[in-house]
């Protein structure tokens, strides 16, 4: 059974931008930054959340889990071997950060070029529980990025005999931050499959394998690779 939670957390990490914000009463100054923001006051809660858990919901049914949903938890909580997921918290974080690049010429000659670029952050925590078990739930986590994109490098300028930085900018805007809830969903679904596949694997091993050997299906494709840092954050100790 997947469960949804009840909002989304909305945090702008932009402090600086805002100019006076340490003369606003402490208590009002997530309110001034929400007010301030690109993106996050343009996010309709409800519609998000219904889009993200559609999106997960679908994807791991077509990875082959039976899944319930609020309609049927009499007959879920009949089931021997279940488990309860729950989308324990949504947070969408709002940032800008410096893209910086550096070139080095002429063995010698360094030129540089920083660049503020926006990003949207969306983490979910997830807690995995046995149905009619004592266990305690099982804490996951991850992060699904959203940034500007910059494609640009150092040419050199005959006339002036410097480097200068020819870049173009690839901006998101509001139906890219709006697509994040699908893409996050099937990304975490995808994840969510990894964790449990090689949770079983590891589990029918005599020996445990080097952390490199975690493995990604790719459903596409139809085949196994290695899945690097793609995957799921266990939360628990």
């Amino acid at each position: 059974m997947l469960i949804n939670p009840e909002f989304i957390y909305l945090n702008n990490l932009n402090n600086a931008e805002i100019k006076n914000l340490n003369k606003f009463p402490e208590e009002y100054r997530d309110s001034v930054l929400f007010e301030n923001s690109l993106y996050l006051r343009f996010i309709n809660d409800s519609v998000f959340r219904s889009k993200y858990y559609q999106s997960m919901y679908t994807s791991l049914e077509l990875a082959g889990f039976r899944m319930y949903d609020d309609s049927n938890w009499t007959e879920f909580l009949k089931l021997d071997k279940a488990m309860m997921l729950s989308i324990a918290q949504l947070q969408m974080e709002e940032y800008t950060y410096p893209f910086y690049q550096k070139g080095t010429f002429q063995d010698t000659v360094v030129y540089s070029k920083s660049i503020d670029i926006n990003g949207i952050s969306l983490n979910s925590w997830f807690e995995i529980t046995p149905v009619n078990s004592s266990v305690p739930p099982l804490v996951l986590y991850n992060s699904t990025i959203l940034e500007d994109k910059i494609d640009g490098r150092f040419y050199w300028n005959p006339f002036t005999d410097d480097y200068p930085y020819y870049y173009t900018r690839y901006d998101f805007d509001l139906s890219d931050v709006d697509k994040l809830a699908e893409t996050a969903g099937k990304e975490n679904a995808a994840l969510l499959f990894d964790f449990l596949m090689n949770k079983y694997v590891d589990s029918h091993r005599k020996k445990e394998l080097p952390d490199e050997y975690y493995l990604h299906y790719d459903r596409q494709k139809k085949r196994f690779v290695f899945a690097g840092q793609s995957r799921l954050s266990n939360l628990d100790p």
